[in-house]
């Protein structure tokens, strides 16, 4: 089998779902890693036409070429172009073709049908960069050694989708368990029907008589003094004994004693 071109390359990598963007770079990488040669291993083990290596991606390094475009496509989206020596010491950039366009012609009808196309194939849309790993460490003609990641961005998102539902869930069953223990539904009603009851019955009362207060007495009005003054005068004078006008008395001829006016009166009497 011929070795594959630049302009092959870069039709493989977005035929096994690859970025277009940058599919110039990865089939650089790839020429620079396996010359264009499906075929290729490296030594310590690497296949393919990117070099994968099968202890760092298990089940990945096919010979298969659209396959191993598919590992490379997983490798890149968690790992970054890192992942390849030949990126980070420059050797990609020999073969660089800015003018080149893509091509599909000449290419087999590679089915891919390993792990890393099923990965490839069923992994959900969106960010799989790498969250919790280590990128390993590159050695010249072997590549990248001891890179692993732990946890991706889209697998931490599905821990977290899943303990949500999952609070909530225990949430909600807690909140049943609750209400099963407080009253049953039955006693529940009742009551309800009862405190209505009592405001029907309460709204149906005549409402109680407004106590009427006594009218404040009216105060008569004070009589005059003087005129009250002058009959208490007139009232004693009637009720007091008359008296009759202190005058010396003398003796008469009965032995009776009498005044000296009334003696007097008696004797001018006589003496007319």
């Amino acid at each position: 089998m011929a070795n594959y071109t630049y302009a092959q390359l870069q039709g493989l990598w977005i035929q096994a779902g690859g970025a277009p963007s940058k599919a110039p770079i990865m089939a650089a990488i790839a020429l620079a890693e396996s010359s264009g040669n499906p075929n290729a291993v490296g030594p310590v083990g690497e296949h393919g036409l990117w070099q994968i290596y099968g202890k760092a991606w298990p089940g990945m390094d096919t010979f298969d070429p659209l396959g191993n475009a598919r590992s490379a496509v997983t490798v890149e989206s968690k790992q970054g172009l890192t992942a390849w020596s030949t990126y980070s010491n420059g050797a990609y950039k020999a073969h660089m073709s800015g003018g080149t366009t893509p091509t599909t012609a000449g290419l087999p009808n590679g089915t891919g049908t390993t792990a890393a196309a099923g990965m490839a194939a069923s992994a959900p849309t969106g960010d799989k960069t790498c969250l919790i790993g280590f990128s390993g460490f590159s050695i010249p003609v072997i590549g990248n050694v001891g890179s692993f990641c732990m946890l991706s961005k889209v697998q931490a998102r599905d821990v977290i989708g899943g303990a949500l539902l999952l609070s909530g869930g225990l949430m909600a069953l807690i909140a049943v368990v609750t209400i099963i223990k407080s009253e049953p539904p039955s006693k529940v009603a009742g009551n309800l029907r009862d405190r209505a009851q009592a405001r029907s019955a309460a709204a149906a009362l005549p409402s109680p008589p407004v106590p009427q207060l006594p009218a404040a007495p009216v105060k008569s009005e004070k009589p005059d003094q003087a005129a009250e003054i002058a009959k208490m005068r007139a009232r004693g004078n009637q009720l007091a004994p008359r008296t009759k006008p202190a005058g010396k008395m003398v003796s008469g001829s009965a032995g009776k004693a009498v005044s000296l006016t009334e003696a007097v009166g008696t004797v001018g009497a006589a003496a007319v």
